[in-house]
């Protein structure tokens, strides 16, 4: 039988962080001498913890191992022991410098095997496991391949005696070997379970627990991947207008953002400086991995482009104008920054930086133009600031800006901002992207219904999917809530539910995504699943100012669940999404129409859960192909129906 390993062995050079010489070494072992029974992940994301190596056989157990390539004669390694306290691994250096080995391997390794036997495999926490059972089924291993087994295994003791790890009848489970082992071929002295055919304690539920957390996440195989173009696309990010000035209209998933994307690449490719601006923080951070895939086959020349949010340019702006005061006092307050504020300050900046008074050879933009800039999510910007993008072009640049009206959420209005785009140096008709290849056939179908009830259709960029794209792939679920009090909790819930129903389909905790509108919400729900021992990344935070922090951290490749606002999920896309709604649809229509097509078509199954509390959608949600209704008290007089519709 064939051996798994994740990722495939043939795609390691391309892993985000490399193998060094020493884990290749384990790797090649552990290829050669186990079992091909045994399931080998490299680098596997778990909660937050990157083990190098965990192994998994269905019928004899779990094994962890932490590898490290030390070279044991060029620092001095010993131990700090502490009463009551875990025991501190010190090194020194040639200088007699001493410092703490943050990397400490064994108590990594117990943690790992703490976290497994506890978190990730649920069965082996409840019931009628012991901790002697527990231990049996996980092995958690160190690996130093710098010296010998027998120099390894003295230079870790005080560390391991301290969690009893060498006592009889746990010593076989955390195993300690050197590089001669590996060189041998001693299977039984680097892995003792791996001589076993069976186990009294594990079984295939233990291991389909553990591959939702060992599977590499869909998000990390993307980044291995270039970026796919269609021709239409590849044409736009390879050529250029005669004005220089283009703009593209497309719906969600039409590869607006792709586009955006590439065409920074090329531009950079050809030596010149590219200004790439979104609304959102977090937006960046979407792109920057877009333009990352589409250069896997290529040099990378992201030194030559900025990725910024709009805000940050309006601080550079009101520094090149001499208007810091005014923007440090904009942004002090633990408020929001407010919209009408930012609006007059660009106003205020733009008139000092266009006055015609100003000598020419006193540009305070000077030094920072670009040759070309990139504007992506077009929609959200206000007139006024379409002026001060172009501002920042050097004469006979280029600028390029997408959009879709119907993701229209700051309701900035299409007319006003047509108008500002022609004073910027658009005119002529909008280029369109014309098929959608995120969206499912049965998800945009229901999508357009939601767009049709509420007036949200843009009409010159309707949402029709790919014809690439099957139907059936798209698992669709609607979760109605009777009570609000409910919403936090049950998101949670079906957040913690996707893992499990998509096994089979390689879902993964790290590919689990959850959308509200407020971070009050998001709160509730990010504390709901640490209590449970799920980490998450998340943008939610009661200051702004920490929640903007937070925004730059925001990257689809971290290993936790993720958690997200829908206004600062824009752009984006993933695999497995909970839609929380709360607000009244009429009022957030375009808002909710973005969380519902950030479902993302992939050659794997995909799932979108909504939870809703809101019962003037439920005539909707029971039009999708799963429909589950929390038990009223009073359950209404009458069927649910759409809103009426300006036809």
């Amino acid at each position: 039988m064939a051996r798994v390993t994740d990722p495939p062995l043939a795609e390691l050079d391309k892993l985000p962080t490399p193998l060094n010489d020493g884990e290749r070494m384990v790797l090649e072992f552990f290829h050669r001498h186990l079992p091909p029974a045994w399931e080998i992940y490299i680098q596997p994301h778990l909660n937050g913890l990157r083990p190098d190596f965990v192994l998994l056989h269905p019928n004899v157990g779990i094994a962890v191992f932490e590898v490290k390539h030390w070279n044991l004669g060029a620092r001095r390694l010993d131990w700090e022991l502490r009463p009551n306290l875990p025991p501190k691994l010190i090194s020194a250096d040639q200088n007699g410098r001493r410092y703490v080995v943050t990397d400490d391997p064994v108590a990594k390794v117990e943690t790992y095997r703490e976290r497994i036997a506890t978190l990730f495999c649920p069965s082996l926490a409840v019931g009628r496991a012991t901790e002697r059972q527990r231990v049996a089924v996980v092995t958690a291993g160190i690996i130093l391949t710098g010296c010998g087994t027998l120099e390894a295994r003295a230079l870790l003791e005080p560390g391991r005696d301290y969690y009893k790890m060498l006592q009889p009848a746990r010593a076989p489970y955390y195993p300690v070997a050197g590089a001669d082992a590996l060189r041998n071929g001693w299977l039984g002295d680097v892995f003792p379970d791996a001589l076993r055919y069976s186990s009294l304690h594990m079984n295939p539920t233990l291991a389909a627990e553990l591959r939702s957390w060992l599977q590499e996440p869909e998000a990390a195989r993307l980044q291995r991947q270039p970026l796919g173009l269609d021709a239409r696309q590849r044409e736009l990010a390879n050529q250029r207008t005669p004005t220089g000035y283009r703009r593209i209209r497309g719906a969600a998933g039409s590869g607006k953002s792709v586009v955006i994307a590439a065409r920074a690449c090329v531009l950079a490719a050809e030596g010149k400086r590219v200004l790439v601006v979104g609304f959102n923080i977090t937006l960046g951070n979407w792109l920057r991995d877009l333009a990352k895939r589409h250069q896997l086959q290529g040099p990378n020349f992201n030194k030559t482009i900025q990725w910024i949010h709009f805000h940050g340019l309006l601080r550079d702006t009101c520094h090149a104008a001499g208007l810091q005061p005014e923007w440090a006092k904009l942004v002090s307050s633990d408020r929001k920054l407010d919209n009408s504020a930012l609006c007059q300050l660009t106003h205020t900046a733009l008139n000092i930086l266009l006055d015609p008074g100003r000598d020419d050879g006193d540009d305070p933009l000077g030094d920072v133009r670009y040759d070309a800039v990139l504007v992506d999510e077009g929609q959200d910007f206000e007139p006024e600031w379409w002026r001060l993008l172009r501002r920042f072009l050097r004469p006979g640049g280029e600028m390029l800006a997408v959009a879709d009206r119907a993701q229209d959420i700051y309701k900035r209005g299409a007319e006003p901002t047509e108008t500002a785009m022609v004073g910027a140096g658009f005119s002529g008709p909008w280029m369109t992207l014309e098929r959608s290849y995120r969206l499912a056939p049965e998800l945009a179908a229901l999508a357009r219904t939601y767009q049709a009830a509420y007036d949200i259709v843009d009409k010159d960029a309707p949402l029709v999917s790919h014809e690439s794209l099957l139907p059936g792939w798209s698992n669709l679920r609607w979760v109605q809530l009777a009570n609000a009090e409910d919403l936090a909790a049950q998101c949670a819930r079906e957040a913690m539910r996707l893992p499990e129903v998509g096994r089979d389909n390689h879902v993964t905790w790290s590919d689990v995504t959850f959308l509200t509108e407020d971070h009050v919400i998001g709160n509730k729900i990010v504390e709901f699943l640490l209590r449970r021992g799920i980490q998450c990344l998340h943008i939610f935070s009661d200051n702004p100012k920490s929640s903007r922090l937070s925004k730059f951290g925001f990257f689809s490749g971290d290993p936790r669940v993720k958690g997200c606002t829908i206004q600062s999920f824009k752009g984006w896309e993933a695999r497995a999404i909970v839609l929380c709604i709360d607000a009244e649809a009429a009022s957030q229509a375009a808002l909710y129409y973005v969380g519902l097509t950030r479902l993302r078509f992939s050659d794997r199954p995909c799932y979108l859960t909504v939870v809703c509390a809101d019962p003037e959608l439920e005539w909707f949600g029971r039009q999708w192909p799963e429909f589950v209704e929390q038990p009223t008290a009073d359950p209404p007089t009458a069927a649910p129906t759409p809103p009426a519709t300006n036809t």
